[in-house]
């Protein structure tokens, strides 16, 4: 981690938070793969036991479903990381306040089950939406005590927790699709799954419940207010290109769009969301040391780049060559969006740190209209980009979503006293080395005879890519390098 000396709190306790950072990104990654790859093996061999439309009725219902275990939350978890001083009283009272809100919502979802089934002219969905709105008064147990492990570092224990949670999920669901029960396997496994879940959270961390008192919760309820308005803008923005591409463009369009960015994300969501999930522990332990909170934006910054850029760009770089090797000729629709979006995700791994600096310094209102004006303007690029297909849609991430996030930018740099120029110095390892990648990568194909994608050029490509930009960090930022191994030799263990 980079930064300067001399930062108020004392050095050791400052080590000592690095070591729960690093402790907590290592035990979240490490279980998370662990527990993923037997999620995987779960997920293909279902796969073949069940049919395409088991998985349709699904999807039908989680497009309403995901919605409400948004709003279902209500950002209270979130407030507990954040205000941490709260007294118990008040955690008391957020965890009554958790399972009141689970009541209203599993309320609300059996009245408005039929009508979501007509909708989809679907009638098993009344079932499926009934039974997994039983999630809605078990989840909630797991609110509280999920978010007081997090704010106090335990992330050995969350780590634990869910990983229990997806490995449970998935022999529940093999078990039951084994036994015949069709697309219900689909339900019954995530619901056993989050029983687990909440079961260990409450007894690694049980938490008292009372009554809500107004008076005692309204700050809390505003921070989680706004959270959850931006929650739920997020949710907006984020799937409105699928239904655009749905709806106006069609089911193949919408294939290669939803595969291109399921491809550019790999690196979003296996190493980002890594680091995302401790972050907003280790920002609100040092809430009000702005110094601490400058050195580990600008560290995270420079670590996220240097790992996620050379893979985003990278695979920007190959996508002519690696959709034909690896899906064949039908898939090559994908190419154009998939070289857009991998370019566009180098971007958008960096911006959830911003969000949660925003949190933990109290711009959690600001935070929110950031992400209502997301929700009114990327929507509308996506549906003026569709009239260039699935590559116009893509483009309107590329072009309006940095700009719409600039104003976090100029935010959480005011904030934290962080210049432009020391940003950009922070990406610039990351930056250099993979426009060298990929000029290496460009020269080599020029080079190459003409001839069919195929999976020896493709090998040859990635392997000069590797090569060119591991010699480009040592060879411009080796200084870079050398100053970090003291850091890395004392975070070790």
């Amino acid at each position: 981690m980079s930064g300067a000396s001399g930062e108020p709190g004392g050095g050791s306790a400052r080590d000592e938070l690095d070591r729960s950072f690093v402790r907590g990104v290592a035990w979240t990654g490490g279980i998370r793969w662990a527990s993923q790859i037997l999620t995987w093996i779960a997920t293909i061999y279902v796969a073949r036991l069940l049919q395409p439309s088991d998985y349709g009725l699904l999807g039908m219902a989680v497009v309403y479903l995901g919605f409400v275990r948004i709003v279902n939350e209500f950002g209270l978890g979130s407030a507990i990381v954040i205000l941490r001083e709260l007294p118990p009283a008040a955690i008391r009272q957020l965890n009554g306040l958790a399972l009141l809100l689970g009541g209203v919502w599993f309320g609300l979802s059996w009245l408005l089950a039929e009508p979501i089934a007509q909708f989809y002219r679907a009638p098993e969905l009344t079932g499926i939406v009934l039974f997994m709105s039983l999630g809605f008064l078990i989840a909630p147990f797991r609110t509280v005590p999920g978010a007081l492990l997090e704010r106090d570092l335990q992330f050995r224990g969350l780590a634990f927790i869910e990983a229990a949670q997806s490995i449970v999920a998935a022999v529940a669901t093999v078990v039951a699709a084994r036994s015949g029960l069709g697309y219900w396997a689909l339900v019954v496994g995530p619901l056993v799954g989050t029983s687990v879940a909440s079961a260990l959270a409450v007894a690694v961390r049980p938490q008292a419940f009372s009554l809500p008192r107004p008076a005692t919760l309204r700050s809390t309820v505003v921070v989680g207010w706004h959270i959850l308005v931006g929650r739920v803008s997020w949710y907006v923005y984020s799937h409105a290109d699928f239904l655009v591409a749905g709806r106006l463009l069609g089911k193949e369009a919408l294939g290669f769009y939803s595969f291109a960015l399921s491809l550019a994300h790999i690196p979003l969501d296996r190493v980002a969301a890594m680091v995302q999930q401790v972050t907003p522990a280790v920002f609100s332990a040092v809430q009000d040391d702005r110094p601490a909170l400058r050195r580990y934006v600008l560290g995270l910054s420079e670590a996220l780049a240097l790992v996620t850029m050379p893979a985003t760009w990278g695979l920007a770089l190959v996508a002519q060559e690696l959709i034909p090797v690896l899906l064949g000729e039908k898939w090559l629709g994908a190419v154009v969006p998939l070289r857009i979006l991998a370019f566009y995700a180098s971007f958008r791994c960096l911006t959830p740190v911003l969000a949660n600096v925003l949190n933990v310094t109290g711009d959690t209102r600001f935070g929110m209209w950031v992400g209502v004006l997301s929700a009114l303007v990327l929507p509308t690029g996506f549906l003026v980009g569709s009239r260039w297909g699935v590559a116009g849609i893509a483009l309107a991430w590329l072009v309006l979503h940095p700009l719409v996030t600039l104003p976090n930018y100029v935010r959480v740099f005011r904030t934290l006293d962080i210049s432009a120029g020391a940003y950009a110095r922070a990406l610039w390892p990351a930056v250099s080395s993979s426009l060298a990648m990929a000029a290496a990568v460009e020269a080599l194909r020029r080079g190459l005879p003409a001839g069919d994608p195929d999976a020896t050029r493709l090998t040859l490509e990635i392997a000069v890519g590797v090569a060119v930009y591991a010699g480009a960090l040592f060879t411009l930022h080796r200084a870079r390098l050398r100053a970090a191994l003291p850091i890395l030799r004392r975070l070790r263990g």
